[in-house]
């Protein structure tokens, strides 16, 4: 059993702490609960029902269980589905079709994939077992209604001494052959819930722009 109820950001975080603080009183001496068991508690606050489980454990003399060395975030995924957004009225602009590129200078793969497709997930229960997976389809491309570009174009790791070759995204909706040229590029598209990628025919074709270069 976990449950908490939802808490907007402007809802007070003071009744819930107080709740929390009280069911943690509750519990039994850790040394009187069997290893495998589990001790379940539920308080109530305005927005909600709180339902936790605990189980017994012991991590030395400390008070802090476990802490981060330091992390980040990466708005790699937000930063494509702006691009994609703010250049549609670009698009809808010129009279043809448009193949879009974006520049993504922080993402890789993974992250632009996310971006426009979406992600597979799973749920897990109290005892970890997965209960539930799937994809969602959340990305940039799959919840747009038609297709408002055939493709995307993502320029990863660009810059102004070069970078890497562009990868194509297909969009999902798309029912016909771009042109031969684009084979050359690396493309991923939307094959029902799997993301596939297709290798590039041809490497190294952003040399050929003539960047600049680097004083020795």
């Amino acid at each position: 059993m976990s449950h908490v109820p939802p808490l907007g950001p402007q809802d007070s975080r003071a009744e819930f702490r107080r709740t929390v603080r009280s069911i943690m009183e509750t519990l039994p001496d850790p040394s009187t609960v069997a290893p495998g068991d589990r001790v379940d508690r539920v308080g109530q606050v305005s927005q909600g029902t709180i339902e936790l489980g605990f189980r017994p454990g012991r991590y030395g003399t400390s008070a802090i269980v476990g802490s981060t060395g330091g992390g980040g975030w990466d708005d790699t995924a937000l930063r494509i589905e702006d691009a994609i957004r703010d250049k549609r009225h670009q698009g809808r602009a010129f009279p043809g079709e448009v193949v879009l590129a974006i520049d993504a200078p922080f993402g890789d793969r993974e992250d632009c994939d996310v971006a426009m497709f979406g992600r597979t997930y799973s749920v897990m229960d109290d005892e970890l077992k997965v209960v539930e997976e799937g994809f969602r389809r959340d990305g940039a491309l799959t919840r747009q209604a038609k297709v408002e570009y055939p493709a995307v174009l993502v320029f990863m790791g660009l810059g102004m001494f070069g970078g890497r070759d562009p990868v194509m995204y297909l969009h999902p909706r798309l029912d016909r052959v771009l042109p031969a040229a684009f084979d050359l590029l690396e493309r991923h598209r939307l094959d029902g819930d799997l993301i596939r990628r297709e290798g590039a025919q041809r490497e190294r074709i952003i040399d050929g722009l003539n960047f600049a270069g680097r004083e020795e």
